[in-house]
């Protein structure tokens, strides 16, 4: 039995809702590891900082998975929806995690 379209919505609704705080979760990663460097200037622990920079790396990793696994099924939802075989995808989401793994190597960097 086909789910109606009003349920689809709703559920799309609530999934765009989970997938902003994931982005959220995400720019707050790149918040941090921007600012590890400048943090590790005044503390001055090396351990601290690598903890800091391999676990923001970790997070953003796991949050750039959920998001793509988020964006596939509303995208399926919306398949759904509209009834359009035509598969969209913007994959600005690994701009994001490659922009964190790029910020971690360069706050290494700075470090030395």
């Amino acid at each position: 039995m086909p789910i109606e379209k009003e349920v689809l919505l709703k559920r799309i609704e609530y999934l765009r809702d989970v997938q902003r705080s994931l982005e959220s979760g995400l720019k707050e990663a790149i918040a941090i590891a921007i600012a590890s460097p400048i943090i590790n200037i005044f503390a001055k622990f090396p351990q601290l900082f690598l903890a800091i920079v391999i676990g923001d790396a970790v997070l953003a990793l796991i949050l750039g998975i959920q998001i793509l696994k988020l964006r596939n099924r509303i995208e399926d939802m919306w398949v759904e929806v509209m009834r359009d075989p035509e598969r969209w995808t913007k994959p600005w989401w690994l701009i994001g995690v490659v922009a964190i793994f790029v910020a971690s190597i360069v706050a290494i960097l700075m470090t030395w």
